[in-house]
């Protein structure tokens, strides 16, 4: 319940604050082109972490250009444009916004791209210069060392080049994720009543971290992906320069399987479609057992709903398991196709009589090698390709949903405040309908699954079983056509409505007789509120009344813009300040609660504590009026947590104040005196909008209006209505008051109890208010004396005097043995141990094979040597293992990670649903979403593709470790040195890196938590 001018500036200003750095500017901002070309600005940083462990103050404040406002202001300019269009699209207002920062770094790595193809050929030329030499032939003798020197040079260039690329290219995906979690939050605290019941929670978290995330990680290889194909073409040209028209063999190995690809990637969008709607229904269900747990403990349904969530999940990994199926098929094709291109190449260069010269041979292997790393790199940027289009689709459908139409209007200095509606009506609207094919993926996902499950059922079936199975199957067929056919008939049917409803509103002509209206394609809204009419002016306290359901709280509604007018006038001039039937809350303290981003008036803010009774209610608190609320209000009772909302309406000041149903929640006694003392007094020159089922206070309001059925039956003062005689004379007499006594049996009794519970609150509230500050100033010097004892660990220190909600942990320090076993040996010891055997063998395999072709271009065509097919026919051989090892390799990785899915989700699931109250009492729902969410998909997709890439890597550099020592041992000498100072930069980057990635992903909880609360108020 806020201001509802002050709108999502006055949510924001309840968020979590920012910790503030220690530092006054960020050093990126002020460095020179020799420090911002080699990252010597970070050092500060990460000398930082070598020495204690980062905490948030030690790290720099954000760039002015890189602040989530100021880069979503940019993204709005543009996604302004694009709404003045017919066919807005979100990209190109991304591209506008972001896209010349992103080209900077595409640049860059353009250049490391070039970079990597003139290294094949100066390499062709140092093993000329050696060979030459070597067999006394006529050279240079200067010349290898200046191609040693430009090859250095060159590979300098292009690693400083490639690390500027890829910061720029993942700036940008921050600045996109940013962009994204902004504007998601501010959609949804606009979007229309219909749009939101149409989007689901559990789809917007998803948007606001999967999706988000999702972008980032995207746009991290970007750049890869933009050059893999002139990357292919370039290098396929200098292959040509080496081994001549043999260069069309490895040319139509990439068409053959570019195709494949394509199609691997199209299936891959598809299957992403699917998995990420089971995602979205996994998330809203957690988030309904969390909003309900504690009905869920108190009943004994946690089986219950873990089997419904187990059942959602599990056809969200069987999904996931497609996908990774999918992709480690585009894997296996893309890894395979350099050696099948190089095996193909050399076996017909050396069958054509062509002698294998060690120039070309390292010359044409380094090339292909350059291919291996674009290719390598498709398959991932095909996946993330398919996952962005994915994420873009799902925004901008969600960005160009409707928006509440707002009818407020500023109000002039002294222009009294005013409600006018004039023969209105409205309906609560409908979500917009799907289009068609929006399920397809889904659909098409589970026709393929019940495809497999039925022929797995059918194996272990005798003949008379199948033949039973095939009649049911005819016969669910047969009811699938006649259900498509009525399906096509109901289409017809919906697009005459939609003709007749296109000439309805030609006319203008909405029949009142009929108590519904036709909306887009077909959709029937019944309209609530018909032909509503008043005009509210000044200074008054207006009553609304009427049976349950007669539409009290739709009017409400509508004032606030809740609900869609079909046609009529309505204007709200002036601030206003809404109170919910449901009291909203925030998990703050009980101060803020009240004020709301509002600056602190002390004399103000004790005048709402006293009208509102919340006075004894604070002498309770140890801490006062800062005792610190838990989320939806747990530590307050009903009627509590109803005077707070109240109190927070009351203290924004604003011009008109529109109630729905407070008193409900609250005692009798309590209940006159937030009547007399709030709405009649203290809000006496305000325009107050109150709506009640409490008639005994009808008497005492300058306005009334009955509701009946959506239309208001009566108006006009209590005299006037008694005088008519008509239902609300009718229901008033009913319910024992009368024209003459209404007001005079009630006064005496209120004053007498009003008077003396304001005097003991004044007596209390003084001193109460006193503690409070008091409280604060003692609050702040702790700040001050923590701040001085920063080296000391901050789960040691006590929680400040009213606190409730506990800090979230954080490890320190290296990660854990413990979580490296839990993460390996989750998907089973047996799985994980042979995926590290397959992927130990199939290195060694493919080193093999390079070596091989090593041995043959250096003794195959030796005098004496053995025949060509004897070379051919290992270098195949070996090729081929490696191709089926890489296969083995990739189908031991998918079963593996769809186990360590399984086991880690369920761990968590369990462990949330196990645990006491307490713990919901007093963690943030944002931080266990956080879990469900982000860290989820973590472990689903990120960590196995790390874990993978981390695997090549590794192997890669102990195969060349291995070659090198074997051919030149005394290169072991020199090894030694560097990897001892390899391990240490690592150590201190892992320092650094480690720590950042703990803050960063504590820092998304309290944005959960935030957003959860904010849709929980957001009518507020």
């Amino acid at each position: 319940m806020s201001s509802l001018n002050a709108s999502t500036d006055s949510v924001a200003s309840n968020a979590p604050p920012v910790p503030r750095s220690r530092y006054k500017r960020n050093p990126e901002a002020h460095a020179n082109p020799l420090s911002f070309l080699t990252f010597w600005w970070c050092g500060s940083l990460i000398w930082t972490a070598v020495k204690k462990t980062l905490q948030p103050e030690d790290v720099w404040p954000v760039r002015t250009k890189d602040k989530s406002a100021t880069i979503h202001a940019k993204f709005e300019r543009e996604w302004a444009k694009e709404l003045q269009r017919p066919r807005p699209s979100v990209v190109k207002a991304m591209f506008r916004a972001f896209g010349l920062y992103f080209f900077v770094g595409s640049m860059f790595y353009g250049i490391y791209a070039g970079s990597q193809l003139v290294g094949p050929e100066l390499l062709r030329r140092i093993v000329q210069y050696v060979s030459a030499r070597y067999y006394g032939l006529p050279h240079d003798p200067d010349s290898g060392y200046y191609y040693c020197m430009a090859l250095f040079l060159v590979t300098m260039a292009g690693s400083f080049c490639y690390y500027l690329g890829q910061y720029y290219s993942a700036r940008t995906g921050a600045h996109l994720k940013a962009v994204v979690v902004l504007a998601v939050y501010r959609k949804t605290t606009v979007l229309s009543l219909a749009a939101r019941s149409g989007a689901s929670q559990g789809q917007i978290v998803n948007l606001m971290s999967n999706d988000s995330q999702r972008l980032l990680e995207t746009f991290m290889i970007m750049n890869q992906g933009i050059w893999a194909l002139p990357q292919i073409i370039v290098a396929l040209a200098l292959i040509w320069q080496v081994i001549g028209v043999f260069t069309l063999v490895a040319v139509g190995v990439v068409l053959v399987a570019l195709p494949i690809n394509f199609k691997v990637g199209a299936s891959l969008t598809s299957l992403r479609r699917a998995m990420i709607t089971f995602t979205d229904q996994r998330v809203k269900v957690i988030n309904e057992i969390l909003q309900s747990i504690k009905i869920i403990k108190l009943y004994a349904w946690e089986d219950s709903f873990l089997e419904r969530l187990e059942h959602i999940r599990g056809l969200e990994l069987q999904a996931l398991r497609s996908f990774n199926s999918q992709r480690a098929l585009l894997i296996w094709i893309l890894t395979v196709t350099p050696t099948v291109m190089a095996i193909l190449v050399f076996i017909s260069y050396a069958k054509s009589g062509n002698v294998l010269s060690a120039d070309r041979v390292f010359s044409a292997v380094a090339l292909l090698n350059v291919l291996r790393a674009p290719l390598a790199f498709l398959p991932i940027i095909i996946a993330f390709g398919a996952q962005l289009m994915v994420t873009f689709a799902r925004l901008q459908a969600f960005l160009v949903d409707k928006e509440v139409t707002v009818s407020r209007e500023e109000r002039a200095e002294g222009e009294a405040p005013c409600v006018y509606v004039e023969d209105a009506d409205f309906t609560w609207g409908v979500p917009a309908p799907k289009k068609a094919g929006d399920d397809k993926d889904l659909d098409k996902f589970m026709s393929d699954q019940n495809s497999r499950n039925k022929k797995k059922m059918r194996k272990d079936m005798t003949n008379e079983e199948k033949k039973e199975a095939k009649k049911k199957d005819k016969i669910v067929d047969d009811e699938k056509k006649r259900v498509e056919k009525e399906g096509k008939q109901m289409k017809k049917d919906v697009k005459k409505k939609d003709k007749l409803a296109k000439k309805a509103a030609k006319a203008s002509a909405v029949d009142a007789a009929h108590p519904e209206i036709i909306v887009e394609s077909g959709v029937v809204a019944p309209v609530c509120l018909r032909n509503i009419s008043f005009n509210l002016v000044g200074g008054q306290l207006v009553m609304v009344v009427g049976a349950v359901g007669s539409g009290k709280t739709s009017l409400v509604m509508a004032l606030l813009d809740e609900l869609e007018r079909k046609r009529g006038t309505i204007r709200v001039k002036g601030s206003v300040a809404y109170g919910a039937q449901k009291e909203w809350i925030i998990n703050a303290t009980l101060r803020d609660n009240i004020l709301f981003g509002l600056p602190y008036n002390h004399e103000r803010y004790r005048r709402v504590i006293e009208v509102c009774a919340l006075a004894k209610d604070l002498a309770m608190f140890p801490a006062g009026d800062l005792v610190e609320i838990g989320e939806r209000g747990i530590n307050l009772s009903g009627g509590q947590k109803q005077r707070v909302s109240l109190a927070r309406a009351v203290y924004s000041d604003s011009d008109i104040l529109i109630f729905d149903d407070p008193l409900s929640a609250v005692d009798a006694h309590v209940g006159r005196h937030l009547f007399f003392e709030c709405f009649k007094n203290f809000l006496s020159g305000k325009l107050v909008i109150l709506t009640t089922n409490q008639l005994q206070y009808v008497p005492y309001a300058n306005h009334v209006m009955m509701l009946k059925d959506g239309n208001i039956i009566e108006q006009g003062n209590f005299v006037e209505l008694m005088d008519h005689g008509r239902e609300f004379s009718e229901l008033m007499t009913a319910y024992g008051m009368n024209k003459e006594s209404g007001r005079v049996e009630e006064v005496d009794k209120v004053e007498d109890s009003t008077a003396t519970a304001t005097a003991t609150a004044n007596v209390d509230l003084d001193v109460i208010l006193s503690a409070s500050m008091e409280l604060m100033e003692k609050q702040k010097r702790d700040e001050l004396e923590k701040a001085k004892l920063a080296a000391e660990k901050r789960a040691n220190k006590k929680p400040p005097s009213g606190a409730l909600v506990e800090k979230e942990d954080r490890e320190e320090g290296q990660v854990s043995n413990q979580a490296y076993l839990t993460y390996f040996f989750a998907g089973g010891a047996f799985i994980f141990v042979s995926f590290i055997v397959l992927f130990t063998v199939e290195n060694a395999s493919r080193t093999g094979t390079d070596y091989w072709l090593s041995y043959w271009s250096g003794n195959g065509f030796a005098p004496g040597a053995r025949s060509i097919d004897f070379y051919i026919g290992i270098y195949v051989a070996l090729g081929a293992f490696t191709a089926i090892m890489v296969a083995l390799r990739s189908y031991a990785f998918v079963v593996y990670n769809h186990n360590v899915s399984k086991a880690m989700h369920n761990g968590l699931l369990r462990a949330v649903l196990r645990a006491p109250m307490s713990f919901f009492d007093t963690t943030p729902l944002g931080r266990i979403i956080n879990r469900f969410t982000r860290d989820m998909d973590g472990i689903d997709q990120l960590l196995p593709q790390s874990f993978q890439q981390y695997m090549s890597f590794g192997f890669q550099t102990i195969a060349i470790i291995v070659i090198v020592s074997i051919i030149i041992p005394y290169m072991l000498i020199g090894f030694g040195p560097m990897i001892i100072i390899y391990y240490i930069l690592q150590r201190v980057y892992r320092n650094t890196s480690r720590e950042l990635q703990r803050m960063e992903s504590l820092s998304r909880s309290p944005i959960f938590t935030h957003y959860s609360e904010t849709l929980s108020g957001v009518s507020s």
